[in-house]
């Protein structure tokens, strides 16, 4: 195929440029592309006539496009204009366009049918496998790519510009849609994304005449997950894009906009009886504390302590001994930055610990002064570092592995280590640090997974890790000391966020997740049995914008907590006989949290 193509939107590249009031048949195809794309209302302007509907038009899409204000078509209009962009719409002026709004999962479904023949291989697949993991990162969603037969969530692939689910012909790149809610091109499944494979050409990286694959697809994924486009240029999600160009990070416009639709969970530990810290983002993005002291929450009731630092993950925390914190996120750059809590003060500052990661990460402790902290780089593998007493180790150790969820990870006795994340199938995988090396490779425990995992250790050499099926389903599988259970035991339920797992004595687990009402619930496996019953599960109300998160401070004693639909914290506790405050009512703890 010839590079280079067709022009984008020919016809506006050929009009003469003209000031308000004028009349002239070659303003009709800029009228047709401010109505296509949202700005006039069909039937409200004259045909053919600068008048004043189109020139307010006009200013709207200088003003969203980066382009000097002057409700004129004018040269620098008309370049923007005929850059290669987005098929969908600007605003909701127009046709084809609804609001954002967001899944109620954290887990979908993705197959690929046609590929392009511009790039060898399967090198389209990997750059769109490669921009659903940064999605991955900013919203703890898992993409699971399944055969096309197989009712997937989304279906990925290059179409003639023709597309009859919604024209490319023109200047169009791409077109997605979004989510089931608020659909524009179909509110049932699969959901498109589709690349125009006859007017433009394709490259994986930045190439003459062509356009990058894994930046287009960035951006028509975030349509997927329910963003409308940004009028700030530079961002993944504005509009139009040039050839030979590279854009693959979330720019901080993206990441505002998709936090708002995926909050972020809290990060709870205990670091002794009767004593909860919690830790989540505000909207400013800065890391934020409150503390339950044994008979009253610091600073205040619905106060928090500032913590500063600008992060772009939801926190990681553990805590090593008596009156001892450890706090962890990625900042704007995707480096690992740490704060303590000392016993009397917090460090100060935040501590760069280096990196580059497209996962929140995931921390443990296994003894005094001891912890160890992994994440996923660039290249999907997992990455280990360690405090041994008195220093960090150097670098990062690279463990391998090519994964689409963050890992978790536990700790069951001194000096052990085992880690959990899901790979390119779907399927859960596992290593582990037996004292002295890391087990070869990563050993596949099977499944199909749409969530993170949950994993946690009741006991010494014991093992029980949590994760959500195809259709929502929690599903179970333990190791009891020499070998793990057969298969995948079903827990039944049907939930929209990664399961959070405690345990508060020997054999016994409490699981927590949001069900598709948004509310809490809970099951229990009691030594004997699980509770309510093996498929059943205690509703807990509420409504939630986060996954929760969940600790034990001691015997008998569970404390959940999550976001509301007012992005404050809200708490419920376990006090041994029964829940506090109700069984259906929460504490509000305040703050605002993204």
């Amino acid at each position: 195929m010839p590079d280079g193509r067709v022009e984008a939107f020919p016809e506006i590249a050929e009009s003469a440029f003209h000031q308000a009031g004028e009349k002239a048949t070659d303003l009709e195809p800029v009228q047709e592309f401010l109505s296509r794309f949202g700005y006039l209302r069909e039937g409200s302007y004259a045909t053919g006539v600068l008048d004043d509907e189109t020139s307010t038009a006009l200013a709207e899409y200088q003003t969203r496009n980066a382009v000097p204000v002057s409700g004129n078509f004018d040269e620098t209009t008309a370049n923007a204009m005929t850059t290669s962009r987005c098929g969908l719409p600007d605003l909701d002026n127009g046709i084809d366009f609804s609001i954002r709004c967001n899944w109620n999962t954290r887990g979908l479904t993705f197959a690929f049918d046609t590929g392009t023949a511009d790039i060898a291989g399967n090198g389209e697949f990997d750059a769109i496998r490669r921009a659903l993991r940064s999605w991955t990162a900013a919203t703890q969603i898992v993409f699971t790519e399944v055969g096309v037969g197989n009712n997937p969530d989304i279906r990925i692939g290059w179409r003639p510009a023709n597309d009859p689910d919604h024209s490319m012909v023109g200047g169009i790149l791409a077109h997605a849609d979004f989510p089931l809610d608020c659909g524009v091109i179909t509110n049932t499944r699969p959901k498109p994304v589709h690349f125009d494979d006859t007017e433009h050409n394709w490259s994986v990286g930045a190439v003459a005449n062509s356009f990058d694959v894994e930046t287009v697809g960035l951006h028509e994924l975030g349509h997927i997950l329910g963003l409308q486009h940004s009028t700030v240029n530079g961002s993944v999600m504005f509009p139009s894009v040039s050839a030979n160009f590279t854009l693959r990070v979330l720019q901080p416009d993206d990441r505002a906009g998709i936090e708002a639709l995926y909050p972020r969970p809290a990060a709870v530990t205990a670091w002794g009886p009767n004593r909860l810290d919690i830790f989540g983002l505000g909207t400013d993005r800065g890391m934020f504390h409150k503390a339950w002291t044994g008979n009253a929450w610091a600073p205040s009731p619905d106060g928090w302590e500032g913590l500063g630092g600008i992060f772009t993950s939801p926190p990681a925390v553990t805590s090593w001994g008596n009156n001892r914190l450890d706090i962890f996120g990625l900042g704007l750059g995707g480096g690992m930055f740490h704060k303590a809590w000392t016993g009397s003060a917090w460090t100060p500052g935040w501590e760069a610990l280096g990196g580059i990661f497209t996962s929140p990460p995931a921390v443990t402790s296994w003894g005094p002064n001891r912890l160890d902290i992994f994440g996923l780089g660039t290249d999907g593998g997992v990455f280990h570092k360690a405090w041994t007493g008195n220093s960090w180790t150097p670098g990062w150790e690279a463990l391998g592995g090519i994964f689409t969820s963050p890992p978790a990870v536990t700790s069951w006795g001194p000096n052990r280590l085992d880690i959990f994340g899901l790979g390119l199938d779907g399927g859960m995988y596992h290593k582990a640090w037996t004292g002295n090396s890391w087990t070869n490779g990563w050993e596949s425990l099977g499944g199909v997974f749409t969530s993170p995992p949950a994993v946690t250790s009741w006991g010494n050499n014991r093992l029980d890790i949590f994760g959500l099926g195809l259709g929502g389903g929690m599903f179970h599988k333990a190791w009891t000391g020499n070998s793990w259970t057969n298969g995948w035991e079903s827990l039944g339920g049907v939930f929209t966020s990664p399961p959070a797992v405690t345990s508060w004595g020997p054999n016994r687990l409490d699981i927590f997740g949001l069900g598709t009402d948004r509310a809490m619930y809970h099951k229990a496996w009691t030594g004997s049995g699980w509770s309510p019953s093996p498929t059943d599960w205690e509703r807990l109300g509420g409504v939630f914008t986060s996954p929760p998160a969940v600790e034990s401070w001691g015997l008998n004693r569970l404390d959940i907590f999550g976001l509301g639909t007012d992005k404050a914290m809200y708490h419920k506790a376990w006090t041994g006989t029964k829940w506090a405050p109700s069984p259906n009512d929460w504490e509000r703890l305040g703050g605002i949290f993204s």
